[in-house]
């Protein structure tokens, strides 16, 4: 599989093929957008591509992208337990509209079906959706590049999967920190509770302390937002990802403003790829089911 992380900043290609021993790095590509180079993303795209794809397998040469969480929308419905996807997806396509404030034809909309059932005889849904244009210009990327998209994926789920080897068995946060915003995951057990893009207030400053200093107040704001809004309580483990993650001493600093354990993601010994890459890599081990008990099963754009 091939992960692509497309940033404000870069895109980050990672290919991960699967074998008997489980999940290698192949190859992996980084690439400047915009900048003093002056690179179009579709250029971009196709350097790293054309990097990384030819180290696959062939049978295993499928594209994985991701939307952003500014794109999504989440929300938990429960469905009588009998249902089957064919009327799970027609609730869900007659519900939408009320739940999104969108016209069901606008939306593209995915499902989680959790395994429990509770007393009613109902079961847990975790219901993903996004704007069908949100979606479609994401892919004419690729159309004019004249390669295909096979899985479309989220920024939550995939860096879940990133992460998997620093399991806790609370609540956990992963920040994924770029060049013009953060954004925060929450899961419980595996779960995802809580998935929000936040824009910086203006700028980055250039000098390390200063944007050491300035990430932690970003942070902190960040965290304070989800704490009210979710009424949850600080998380156990708050891991980083993405560029900025890498700043010496960011993780003790942000520890402080906090009050949690910070950790940066290390890669899991993929080649030594770190928190940079966590997305796309996440992306690319697309097949990984992080708990079999809870995920049952998926249907609709993401598949």
């Amino acid at each position: 599989m091939l992960g692509i992380d497309i940033g404000s900043s870069s895109v980050k290609v990672v290919a991960m093929a699967r074998g008997m021993r489980g999940w290698r790095c192949c190859a992996w590509a980084l690439e400047a957008v915009g900048g003093a180079a002056q690179n179009d993303l579709q250029t971009v795209l196709h350097n790293c591509i054309r990097q990384t794809l030819p180290a696959l397998p062939r049978f295993q040469r499928k594209l994985v992208i991701c939307l952003p969480a500014s794109d999504i929308m989440l929300r938990k419905i429960s469905v009588p337990a009998d249902f089957d996807d064919v009327e799970i997806c027609a609730l869900i396509a007659a519900e939408a509209p009320g739940w999104f404030s969108l016209a069901a034809a606008d939306i593209f909309f995915d499902y989680i079906l959790r395994a429990r059932k509770d007393v009613s005889g109902e079961r847990e849904i975790d219901l993903v959706a996004c704007p069908r244009e949100s979606l479609q210009r994401r892919l004419r990327l690729f159309r004019d590049l004249a390669v295909t998209v096979d899985v479309v994926d989220t920024e939550a789920f995939a860096l879940l999967r990133s992460c998997r080897h620093a399991a806790v068995a609370g609540l956990r946060v992963v920040l994924d920190l770029g060049q013009s915003a953060l954004s925060l995951h929450a899961y419980d057990a595996g779960e995802l509770l809580y998935s929000r893009r936040f824009p910086y207030t203006g700028s980055l400053p250039r000098q390390p302390l200063a944007i050491k200093e300035r990430l932690s107040q970003e942070v902190r704001r960040a965290m304070q937002l989800f704490a009210i809004t979710a009424g949850q309580a600080l998380p156990q483990q708050t891991l980083l990802a993405g560029g900025l993650a890498g700043i010496d001493g960011l993780p003790r600093s942000l520890a402080q403003y906090c009050g949690t354990d910070v950790q940066v993601i290390d890669g899991a010994g993929n080649s030594g790829m770190g928190a940079e890459l966590a997305l796309a890599r996440g992306l690319a081990s697309r097949h990984r089911i992080i708990n079999p008990d809870a995920l049952t099963g998926f249907s609709g754009m993401f598949r």
